[in-house]
């Protein structure tokens, strides 16, 4: 949204805000729901759902498909936003939206990490590879 803004100048503010959608408010949207279904399982279930929830592989050892002490490569199949976007052919856009928080949820989660996007679903692949690393 900013580099829109910077490019265009502040008329995008007004087209946005008769939206009512922003950054802050999109990403919110996302973990609120997030949270939302943590905590359902969790009330659900007991406390224990939180140690079970991994961050990256899904809980499925399957999906740890390499790792050292510096890596681990993690494949994904189930990113209902990468079989969407490769159906409508809007991969572009959508891989500039849905992955590039990838690495601010990876150093979010520790500073000291980071996230590179192997390949893709919405890229006509069968699963989704990220690269979660140690950083040098």
């Amino acid at each position: 949204m900013d580099a829109v803004r910077e490019k265009f100048g502040d008329e995008t503010l007004r087209v946005i805000q008769e939206k009512g959608i922003d950054t802050y408010g999109l990403y919110r949207w996302h973990l609120e729901r997030t949270l939302m279904l943590i905590e359902s399982l969790r009330i659900a279930f007991g406390s224990e759902v939180m140690d079970i929830i991994p961050a990256f592989s899904h809980g499925i050892d399957e999906n740890i498909i390499e790792k050292d002490d510096k890596h681990v490569l993690i494949k994904s199949t189930g990113c209902l936003v990468g079989k969407i976007a490769y159906d409508i052919n809007r991969d572009e856009l959508i891989y500039a939206l849905h992955y590039n928080m990838d690495e601010d949820f990876v150093h979010g989660f520790n500073s000291k990490l980071g996230c590179d996007v192997i390949q893709t679903l919405m890229g006509g692949n069968d699963c989704c590879i990220h690269k979660i690393y140690v950083k040098v």
